[in-house]
């Protein structure tokens, strides 16, 4: 039976016979039974020096002096979350690059199903366009023109209340500049 099989069945045993014994009561029982346990806690020492001495070994770097240097699977390790970490930064870096780089939306400029930028719509245009643009249009008079009564703030708020940035109004019209 390995070690870790034999600790888990003291921690079973103790905890299966004292069901509602307090934390720090399980724990004295338990170190207990492990200490009395002179095959378990010599697996344990064993067990220990074997993942130290994986990781870390004596290197004499002058005459005289020795030293205790990591290990090439101790370095590994090391250097996996070093990378780990610099992946991390790298593509919070390239997240932000690219929001930036990405032009906001412009209303304005969209061209319109009758060929005309919506800029230039007045508000019976829009309405027949349906969906956020009869929204907008409820802004507007039906002989107004949209840059000379909104602004791009204004349109930009009323497809925020609808959701209107999804990528697709309700009447098909591509939302993209």
């Amino acid at each position: 039976m390995n070690i870790v099989t034999k600790i888990f069945k003291a921690f079973r045993s103790i905890s299966l016979n004292n069901p509602n014994g307090s934390r720090k009561e399980l724990m004295t029982s338990f170190r207990e039974k492990v200490l009395a346990d002179s095959d378990m806690i010599g697996t344990l020492i064993d067990a220990e020096y074997e993942r130290l001495a994986r990781q870390w070994q004596p290197v004499e770097t002058s005459p005289g002096n020795i030293v205790l240097a990591a290990t090439a699977s101790k370095t590994r390790q090391v250097v996996n979350t070093i990378e780990k970490r610099e992946r991390a930064v790298e593509q919070r870096n390239a997240k932000a690059r690219v929001a930036a780089a990405i032009r906001p939306f412009i209303w304005f400029e969209m061209q319109m199903p009758n060929g005309k930028k919506l800029r230039h719509c007045t508000g019976a245009e829009l309405k027949r366009f349906g969906g956020i643009f009869l929204e907008i249009s409820r802004h507007l008079k039906p002989s107004q023109v949209v840059d000379r009564h909104l602004e791009e703030k204004d349109i930009r708020n009323i497809a925020a209340r609808l959701g209107g940035t999804k990528g697709r109004s309700t009447s098909g019209v591509e939302l993209h500049a």
